[in-house]
């Protein structure tokens, strides 16, 4: 699954697809229904963007939309895109979890019951889905069955307020907060491990995204850059990154190994640049002068 920022992908897309519906242009300011403002999904071979009132469905080799799917009365607005287990979500203003199913929205069985669900993050190799709640709670949804995440320090969530999550390995979650850094908490126990924030390095409380990578590491985006943290390990802080432009927005680690970060300004991706210059230095050596012993004489 690729999860980009739609505010950062807007005018991409317009350019990459050749998309048959004024719609899904820019839309006017007076007019904030029909703006893409949800994170896009890849799956099931098909790309989905999401408005206020409309799920777009499109082809991602054609580039033409297959299906356009408003959003209904009985079930409110649109607000929230995210995959759980390799399925499609979709969350509304009348607190229902709609399911993309034989190309269909329909009423889902998945409902922590606990708020609106804020972000999903799939484990890498099983089928385990990290999800998080407006009400603060964490839940790890498996093979249809949803178990929560009973946090020891719930009341610093509390505190803090829960924006986003991710794993970071099978025994240890993070969890970010709009006031209080990065939480880390065993997702078997609910006990914290360690909090990253200003008074232990973290350049800013305020966290906008987290995401995890695989090499056992989160990205946290605030304020002054990026960070990147290796729990129990120092960490370093990207504030002026070469080549990064605008406020950072979002983050994501490809499964090619590449890392791009969205900002206020477009979409970039780190690449390794390969430049070289030449360089000229001496080496000044020591050696061993080895000098031969007089001679010695014997008088017969």
């Amino acid at each position: 699954m690729e999860q980009y920022s739609a505010a950062a992908f807007l005018d991409l897309v317009a350019s990459a697809f050749d998309l048959q519906d004024a719609s899904m242009k820019r839309s006017p300011p007076h007019n904030p229904q029909r703006q893409i403002y949800s994170p896009s999904l890849a799956a099931k071979d098909q790309v989905f963007f999401l408005a206020a009132n409309s799920l777009y469905v499109v082809d991602p080799e054609s580039g033409n939309i297959e299906k356009v799917v408003p959003a209904t009365t009985e079930q409110g607005l649109f607000k929230n895109l995210f995959e759980i287990d390799g399925d499609v979500y979709i969350s509304t203003e009348a607190n229902e979890i709609l399911a993309w199913k034989d190309n269909k929205l329909e009423r889902s069985k998945v409902n922590p019951s606990a708020g609106e669900i804020l972000f999903s993050d799939a484990l890498a190799g099983s089928r385990k889905t990290l999800m998080g709640t407006s009400a603060d709670r964490v839940f790890v949804y498996e093979s249809g069955f949803i178990n929560e995440v009973a946090i020891k320090d719930i009341e610093y969530l509390h505190a803090n307020v829960l924006v986003s999550g991710a794993w970071v390995n099978e025994s240890l979650i993070a969890l970010a907060t709009l006031r209080g850094g990065v939480l880390f908490v065993d997702p078997k126990t609910g006990d914290t491990q360690e909090i990253t924030n200003y008074y232990t390095g973290l350049p800013d409380n305020e966290v906008y995204a987290l995401l995890g990578d695989n090499k056992g590491s989160v990205w946290v985006a605030h304020d002054y850059g990026f960070t990147r943290i290796a729990p129990f390990q120092p960490f370093r802080t990207f504030n002026h990154y070469p080549g990064i432009e605008g406020n950072l927005l979002c983050a994501y680690s490809g499964t090619d190994g590449g890392v791009y970060v969205g900002t206020s300004l477009g979409l970039f991706k780190l690449v390794k640049d390969e430049v070289y210059e030449e360089e000229e230095y001496f080496v000044t050596k020591k050696r061993k002068l080895f000098l031969p012993s007089p001679m010695m004489t014997k008088k017969l």
